[in-house]
């Protein structure tokens, strides 16, 4: 099934968000676990806002968010294409960018994330969804 959604989208492109970028510093390679998962190579791309969102956490002292923002932004680093949006778009969180890709682009990207609000956001888009299936530590399609 993975597979076929990778090939739907004729070039599998992944978008990234800072829920599923932050499983790096867990031990997960983001990256190899999602190609694994799918059986493709694939390209990866963080919208803007994603990774202005871990510039800031980065910049946190306290707590885990800070430390898993350094070492997830040193792993993407030649890895992953930053996604440029144009400078007059004005979005409230990353979220709401990877929700108006999605709207505007459908199932030209698969949409990793871990994150529930997002998940259910994209549900309504019908677009292919890429999550961690924490228990069988892999990834899976769930759209």
């Amino acid at each position: 099934m993975a597979k076929g959604v990778a090939n739907k989208a004729k070039k599998c492109r992944v978008i990234l968000d800072t829920s599923v970028l932050l499983m790096v510093y867990e031990g997960v390679d983001v990256i190899e676990e999602i190609e694994n998962s799918l059986g493709i190579k694939c390209e990866f791309l963080i919208p803007s806002a994603v990774i202005s969102e871990l510039v800031r956490l980065r910049k946190q002292k306290t707590g885990w968010r800070g430390k898993a923002a350094a070492v997830t932004l040193q792993y993407i680093e030649g890895r992953a294409s930053e996604l440029k949006l144009p400078p007059n778009m004005n979005y409230r969180t990353a979220d709401d960018v990877i929700v108006d890709i999605a709207k505007n682009f459908r199932d030209k990207f698969i949409y990793a994330t871990v994150d529930k609000e997002l998940k259910q956001r994209l549900r309504g888009l019908n677009v292919p969804i890429l999550t961690w299936w924490f228990g069988r530590r892999k990834f899976t399609i769930v759209a």
